[in-house]
């Protein structure tokens, strides 16, 4: 997983690379594209997926360190 800036705008997002070896591509895309369709305020969001031969590449919102999150995790045994 690498954090990263998108050049358009600015947003801070993740980037993660997934190899398609021995993995059942078919099931990785229909995960993918339930993925776009939810929308939740504690999902990150999908923003776009870049596909090779041999690898996925999937770009995400960044998960961002807020106080309430800080505040969730202190109280997370």
């Amino acid at each position: 997983m690498y954090r990263a800036k998108r050049i358009s705008d600015g947003m801070r997002v993740a980037v993660k690379r997934v190899s398609k070896g021995g993995v059942n591509v078919g099931l990785l895309h229909n995960e993918i594209a339930i993925w776009r369709m939810m929308d939740h305020p504690h999902l990150l969001k999908l923003l776009d997926v870049h596909e090779t031969e041999t690898e996925m590449t999937l770009v995400t919102e960044a998960r961002r360190d807020t106080p309430r999150y800080a505040e969730i995790r202190r109280d997370t045994p």
